[in-house]
């Protein structure tokens, strides 16, 4: 054990296997905490939401939802009812939008991405504050996944006093998606540690791991699954696996553009690349820390 990881010999005495303390769980939580600690940063500029709606719980949603929990009523709408395991005893749970549609919301967050909720649907809800719309386009979106992307639409469509656009790149990757992002820090890792001499090759958990909660709505085996070592390397010397996990990890960043109408404005947005304090409070986080484990 060393404090990058564990380590144990292999077919003979001269090769090691190498693996991170950090799992692919952790992997996640640390994306979601960028993009969480954003909008919170974001939000506390000039508000703090008593009434919040989130539209999406995987996986960005469910994590914004938990830590606004603390401070806020919180709703979140998902058409997949077993996702409601994600979130907080606290956090309300709807798989029906409509239920919503009768409320005022001082925040509204559209998380629900490429084929989610419509821009007429979204149009419909009443948003007494801020609204804001996750791009689920990154700085590796092709001109497809570009052109799929309606949060533009979104935007203009949405009647609220304050409106953005919540961005999130760094790694080059094909869409902003937590899930994505974190694939590609296992990527990039293994990418990165076979440079190094003495490495014969690394591995990581590349399970598909939104079939085993969408199609097998298992969220227990997602959550199992997700608890591996993100990286592990066979070598002959020691490899320091969670500092090359570290090292992608710091790339992530997430920003928020400011629309006046349906204008954007760029040069208000808030960039956050690392943590901190927030007027709403610390964000949860940790080990498992996004999400509610019932039992």
């Amino acid at each position: 054990m060393n404090e990058n990881g564990t380590t144990e010999f292999g077919i003979t005495p001269a090769v090691r296997t190498c693996a991170s303390r950090i799992t692919v769980e952790e992997i996640m939580e640390r994306v979601i905490a960028k993009k969480t600690r954003c909008v919170l940063d974001w939000l506390g500029r000039e508000q703090q939401p008593q009434r919040c709606l989130i539209l999406g719980a995987y996986l960005t949603g469910s994590g914004i939802a938990n830590s606004l929990a603390a401070h806020s009523q919180v709703t979140v709408v998902d058409i997949y009812p077993h996702l409601c395991s994600l979130l907080h005893p606290s956090v309300t749970f709807s798989a029906r939008i409509e239920d919503c549609m009768d409320h005022d919301w001082d925040f509204v967050l559209d998380t629900t991405g490429i084929g989610g909720c419509s821009p007429g649907t979204i149009a419909s809800i009443r948003c007494t504050g801020t609204f804001l719309v996750e791009d689920p386009a990154a700085d590796g979106s092709d001109a497809v996944i570009r052109q799929s992307r309606r949060c533009r639409e979104i935007v203009s469509g949405m009647d609220a006093p304050r409106k953005g656009i919540l961005r999130t790149g760094g790694l080059r990757s094909k869409t902003s998606g937590t899930m994505t992002l974190t694939v590609d820090v296992l990527r990039h890792s293994m990418n990165t540690v076979v440079r190094e001499e003495g490495v014969l090759y690394a591995t990581a958990p590349m399970t598909f791991f939104e079939r085993i909660l969408f199609r097998e709505k298992d969220t227990a085996r997602f959550m199992e699954c997700l608890a591996r070592p993100a990286l592990t390397v066979s070598s002959l010397r020691e490899i320091a696996c969670d500092s090359h996990l570290e090292t992608i990890l710091d790339r992530v960043h997430s920003h928020i553009t400011c629309c006046h109408g349906g204008d954007l404005d760029e040069s208000s947005g808030i960039f956050q690349k690392c943590g901190g304090k927030n007027p709403l409070g610390t964000v949860v986080g940790g080990r498992s820390g996004w999400f509610y484990r019932p039992g």
